[in-house]
């Protein structure tokens, strides 16, 4: 495992260039790949126009993030016909979220009124490629972009609808105009190339909770053959499935509250290395990221009590692994839906 002296010289940049975005749209934005890199920091700005509403529209809580309904880093190697590597696949609330947990502070955000009148709005999220929050073993994480022919950021944007409910625009319209976003990337230059140094790579897998209800209701597909450091849980209600986070979703009839479980399934049997109530989850995630407002509808598990990496949660030898949570949905006809977004430690070969 590469130690600090391997990584060369510490690097920042950021680039002169940024992505102007189009609503409903994918956008690339292309990164060098010359560096080994920690972190990759975006800023996402834009002029929002409320005009001739005949009432305060509602914002969504998340209403700046959810205009990225994915934000994706996708490699080739330095081979022909190499097919490209997905490196990471969340969302901006996401990044924001994981971010808050890094740096114990909500990153800079100035949200749009609701009043008729333009806006200058602004977000700030980070995609850590570092273990961050890991022991001992953190500086050795990066992603190693000398490997790759190319290194994009692929923004996947939705409509006006991600910023406010149109159903309460009232006659009125919503313009967002000039969306982009720069980008400021951390990392090393001129170090030695080192066969698999790890990476952190996180995937959300959704699931929509039409018609599920009950005690121990299965969410499958958990990552395997990697090591599992975190595990972070997002509920949402609404009239679309990037609707506001809720914390109902997890109001279980049980006295404990809602259990969130993980089960895996290898040669030898069935083990759950985790069974924790939402409401313990949430109350340790509060004091251990010190923050004096943790956000309704998230919850998030570290496996490594001892922050070390030998105490995460191996999937290697793992044939499945699930996690069993209780599920009791808002009612009212809204779209319920669940976010599990799964942090690994990958080998960069």
């Amino acid at each position: 495992m590469p130690v600090r002296a391997n990584k060369g010289v510490p690097v920042e940049k950021t680039y002169p260039t940024v992505a102007a975005l189009t609503p409903s749209s994918t956008t690339n934005f292309a990164l060098d790949v010359t560096s080994l890199i920690e972190e990759v920091r975006f800023r996402f700005t834009a002029s929002c126009v409320l005009a001739g509403c005949g009432a305060a529209p509602t914002l969504r809580a998340e209403s700046l993030e959810n205009f990225f309904s994915s934000i994706q880093f996708l490699g080739n190697a330095k081979v022909n016909g190499a097919d490209a590597v997905q490196f990471s696949n969340v969302d901006a609330s996401y990044l924001r979220f994981k971010e808050s947990l890094i740096r114990n502070t909500l990153p800079k955000r100035t949200n749009m009124g609701t009043a008729n009148a333009t806006f200058a709005v602004e977000s700030n999220f980070t995609k850590f490629f570092s273990g961050k929050g890991l022991k001992n073993i953190s500086d050795a994480f990066f992603l190693d972009t000398r490997k790759l022919q190319s290194l994009n950021v692929a923004f996947t944007t939705r409509d006006i609808g991600a910023f406010v409910d149109p159903a309460t625009l009232d006659g009125g319209t919503l313009t967002v105009n000039t969306p982009q976003v720069s980008v400021h990337t951390v990392g090393w230059q001129g170090g030695q190339i080192a066969t698999g140094a790890p990476y952190i790579k996180e995937v959300t897998r959704k699931f929509s909770l039409a018609n599920l209800t009950g005690l121990a209701v299965p969410f499958l597909n958990m990552p395997v053959s990697n090591i599992i450091t975190r595990q972070t849980f997002k509920a949402t209600s609404g009239n679309t499935d990037y609707a506001d986070p809720t914390d109902a979703t997890f109001s279980s009839p049980q006295p404990a509250g809602a259990i969130i479980a993980t089960k895996v399934t290898g040669a030898g049997g069935d083990k759950t290395p985790l069974s924790m109530s939402y409401a313990h989850m949430q109350a340790y995630d509060k004091v251990r990221a010190k923050l004096e407002n943790w956000p309704v509808g998230y919850a998030t598990y570290a496996y490594s009590r001892t922050g070390l990496l030998e105490d995460a949660l191996s999937m290697k030898g793992i044939i499945t692994g699930e996690n069993d949570i209780d599920i009791v949905p808002p009612g009212g006809g809204a779209t319920n839906t669940l976010y599990i977004t799964d942090e690994q430690v990958v080998a960069n070969n």
